[in-house]
């Protein structure tokens, strides 16, 4: 059986065969002009897709066209990913299991990237809080450990504190928090008194509970360093609060970019769910600090 490519490069030659021939057909064949055309650039265009995935975040990329803006890490990123990897793929192994490949393979920076994110590195005073709640997120640690790395990069390791509560999980995500995340932080440079991570954390069992209210007590015990930690509290520029997702260190940057530039309070994502129809998600949270709808601010529609 033919591989792909090959089928795709005989498809686009009998494609441009037949285009090359209808000047030498009959008139009435000439209404076919642009539907010929059409499937030569069709061909061409999966064939491109094909040679560089990069075009549809495929989890294996070819890095052979560069058709999007490139990567530009520093040679001290290359390897820190690199060694990311090689220790995580061990500690994976070691533990019986096999290293997730990660959606966002490119998490490095592009030049004009790391000069838009200067800004946020500018006023070496103040830290960036990263906080989350999380489980079973083995799948996507790859990615999360990864856009830390490029994020700590960008924003220096003095201008990043972390505090990560976890649990309970029962697949990798606590023993990968405690043996690899821990010591990573500690190798980028990231004070030891910034970073406080608690894995194991008890189930909680949400039917005798009011979720609503244990949840927020999940979250403020996720804040505890701004609680017990003065000039933390006194010198945090923002809080990264992020949940079970796929991170990459642009989408971060970017919103925390957003937020300064902006002088903004309260900054987040949309919660898209499906692409095609896609629509916001969690209309439920999507409130002011009043508690009204932020659907009913016509100033909201105004900007969208």
């Amino acid at each position: 059986m033919n591989s792909i490519p090959t089928y795709l490069a005989h498809f686009a030659a009998r494609a441009y065969y037949d285009v090359r021939q209808l000047g030498t057909r009959s008139r009435g064949l000439y209404s076919t002009r642009t539907r010929q055309v059409g499937l030569l650039i069709a061909a061409a265009f999966l064939l491109l897709l094909w040679v560089d995935p990069r075009l549809y975040h495929s989890l294996k990329p070819r890095d052979v066209l560069r058709l999007v803006p490139v990567p530009a890490p520093s040679l001290q990123l290359v390897a820190q990913l690199e060694n990311l990897n090689a220790t995580l793929f061990e500690h994976y192994r070691s533990h019986g299991g096999s290293l997730p490949e990660q959606v966002f393979p490119y998490q490095a920076l592009t030049r004009a990237q790391q000069a838009r994110y200067k800004l946020l590195s500018a006023d070496t005073d103040g830290l960036y809080l990263f906080t989350t709640l999380i489980r079973q997120v083995q799948d996507q640690i790859p990615d999360l450990l990864a856009a830390l790395t490029v994020v700590i990069e960008a924003l220096g390791p003095r201008g990043v504190a972390f505090s990560f509560l976890e649990g309970p999980s029962d697949d990798l995500t606590a023993s990968v928090f405690n043996d690899v995340l821990q010591p990573l932080l500690l190798s980028l440079g990231v004070p030891s008194q910034r970073i406080r991570i608690i894995t194991e954390s008890p189930a909680i069992d949400f039917n005798n509970v009011n979720r609503i209210e244990a949840l927020a007590e999940l979250r403020n015990e996720a804040l505890q360093p701004l609680w017990q930690d003065p000039t933390l509290r006194e010198n945090v520029k923002a809080i990264v609060f992020f949940n079970d997702v796929y991170l990459k260190a642009e989408h971060v940057l970017e919103m925390l970019y957003m937020h300064q530039v902006n002088g903004a309070g309260m900054t987040a994502a949309w919660d898209w769910y499906k692409r095609e129809p896609a629509y916001f998600y969690d209309v439920w949270v999507a409130r002011t600090v009043s508690l009204s709808n932020a659907f009913s601010s016509s100033r909201l529609y105004a900007n969208v």
